[in-house]
């Protein structure tokens, strides 16, 4: 955007010490920077006459703030708009269900892009993994064509969204595996350092000398990640350069940026990583895109879950063949799933169309309204009790007619960082008299619980 418009543009994110942060606002507000660019919170930059605003990738979930206060970028975005009577771009290969509704409903007007700007769309091909042992998660298919992109001089990407070398560290005499002490997950097994960490809490530990559950002194690390997808990788490529991007790689300020521009400018053949390979990355010297497993994601207790894997794999793909034609790999347990056949043929709107008529069937968004209420505590019997409370207020003064209540029930996470977790879901549009009372039934909940904290999330977007 610089080279377009010079120096009328200008970035605002956290990146920037506060100093930096405050000329870009203080510049915005006099209308010397007319241009500004950044994540969600880049929607509040004081624009004098505001005339556009471009959600770019408006699919991202990172767009919605967890924390307080909770906001969604693009509804503050369309909010701002309107209010300045300016234009607004929403711009996706893969739209969020909510947008590609309203656009097929009439509420946005849709422009579709026939050609693709850069390069033609790649061919996809699918290895079927049921019934193949791969110690390293390398199908033969996958490993001939990586050795064709690296004696072609060609840079290979490679993505699998688990970081680590491995899931768990499991006990060999009797199975357990060696959990968080914090959280109701287990530790993933890091080597670099060499440590089992929480990706929750944050809690680490080095291994354990013996099982906590029956003294056994062997274990055996199972499962995957982006440090073991590496180690492999230097087994069957020695001559290769590899360079891995995930959060363990990137935690250094600026490295992230390094080890892009490093790949970009030819010095790695291969680049290993988690989504953030994913998101709008133009590397012109990469033909070939694998996919170590096509189906991670796929059966996620979330609504949402195959519109996300749908996204991710389709984002990845459209990382080759954007100069020179381009080859994808699916590895998958589930070639016949039809998520995996619609990304295959870059197919949005077949999938578009069959997860929303599964949605309208089940009555989630965009068919309906969804409201969440999270409640935690370091007390289980409290949140228990929090939330057998709020269930009886909310069922006899909701439930029924364009209102439906699912719950109360733990949540997906049952435990994180020592707090207990239930959560109730609203099905249906209440109004501002309703939203008040559920407010106020809050309010009172947490002076008579004082050990329960409730979050109200309204259309929320992940897991709770």
């Amino acid at each position: 955007l610089r080279e377009r418009f010079g120096d009328d543009v200008a970035a605002r994110h956290s990146g920037l010490a506060a100093g930096e942060r405050c000329r870009v606002h203080e510049a915005a507000a006099e209308g010397r920077i007319r241009v500004v660019v950044g994540p969600r919170s880049a929607i509040f930059a004081p624009m004098r006459d505001l005339g556009l605003v471009v959600v770019d990738e408006e699919h991202e979930g990172s767009y919605k703030q967890d924390e307080r206060p909770r906001y969604h970028a693009r509804h503050v975005a369309m909010i701002r708009a309107r209010l300045a009577r300016s234009l607004m771009i929403l711009g996706s290969a893969t739209p969020d269900l909510e947008s590609w509704r309203n656009a097929e409903d009439g509420r946005y007007r849709l422009f579709s892009l026939s050609d693709r700007p850069v390069g033609a769309l790649p061919k996809v091909e699918i290895v079927d993994m049921r019934g193949r042992f791969s110690a390293d998660g390398f199908s033969p298919d996958l490993l001939r064509e990586m050795d064709g992109s690296l004696d072609r001089g060609r840079q290979v990407i490679l993505y699998y969204n688990r970081r680590g070398f491995a899931r768990i560290l499991q006990c060999v005499n009797c199975g357990d595996a060696v959990l968080c002490p914090h959280c109701d997950i287990a530790l993933t097994v890091h080597l670099r350092p060499r440590r089992l960490l929480c990706h929750y809490c944050g809690f680490s530990r080095p291994a354990p000398e013996e099982c906590p559950s029956c003294g056994g002194p062997d274990f055996l690390p199972a499962g995957s990640g982006t440090e073991k997808i590496e180690v492999g990788l230097s087994a069957h490529f020695p001559e290769a350069r590899i360079l891995r991007l995930d959060q363990d790689t990137t935690r250094r300020r600026g490295s992230h940026r390094e080890i892009l521009a490093a790949f970009a400018a030819g010095e790695a053949d291969i680049l290993v990583g988690t989504q953030m390979i994913a998101k709008g990355h133009h590397f012109p010297g990469v033909d070939l895109v694998g996919v170590v497993s096509a189906d991670d994601g796929l059966f996620l207790p979330d609504f949402r879950a195959q519109e996300r894997a749908f996204q991710l794999l389709t984002q990845v793909a459209g990382r080759t063949g954007r100069v020179d034609p381009g080859t994808v790999v699916f590895q998958t347990f589930q070639p016949e799933h039809p998520l995996i056949r619609a990304a295959a043929v870059h197919d949005y709107k077949g999938f578009a169309g069959q997860e929303l008529s599964q949605r309208r069937a089940l009555d989630y968004p965009p068919h309906r309204r969804l409201l969440r209420i999270g409640l935690s505590g370091r007390r289980l019997g409290d949140v228990d009790e929090a939330a057998g409370i709020l269930s009886e207020l909310l069922h006899s003064a909701l439930d029924g007619g364009s209102i439906e209540i699912l719950g109360p029930a733990p949540a997906v996470f049952a435990r994180l960082g020592n707090r207990y977790r239930h959560q109730m879901l609203i099905k249906g549009s209440l109004g501002l008299e309703q939203k008040a009372w559920l407010a106020d039934c809050l309010r009172r909940l947490g002076r008579l619980k004082r050990g329960v904290d409730a979050v109200l999330d309204f259309d929320p977007v992940g897991l709770y």
